[in-house]
């Protein structure tokens, strides 16, 4: 493993919040998606966000731990 990547996990688990949803949350505006199974790829959330369940994690944990999302390109439908 990389030194840069064990610098960015050191971090990831610097900031974990206990009792957070972990990354079934809408990335968009943090609503829960407690109903997903692994089966499920796809989110769609009420606020409008749908993505795929994977691109919405990685920008919860970019958000976590403090880095900027607004570089993160939007989804192509």
């Amino acid at each position: 493993m990389d030194k840069a990547f064990q610098a960015f996990f050191r971090h990831v688990k610097a900031n974990e919040k206990p009792g957070y949803p972990r990354f079934k949350s809408c990335s968009n505006c943090g609503a829960s998606f407690a109903h997903l199974t692994l089966a499920d790829r796809w989110v769609t959330c009420d606020c409008g966000l749908s993505l795929d369940r994977d691109h919405n994690a990685a920008i919860n944990i970019l958000k976590r731990t403090g880095w900027d999302t607004s570089a993160v390109p939007a989804p192509i439908d």
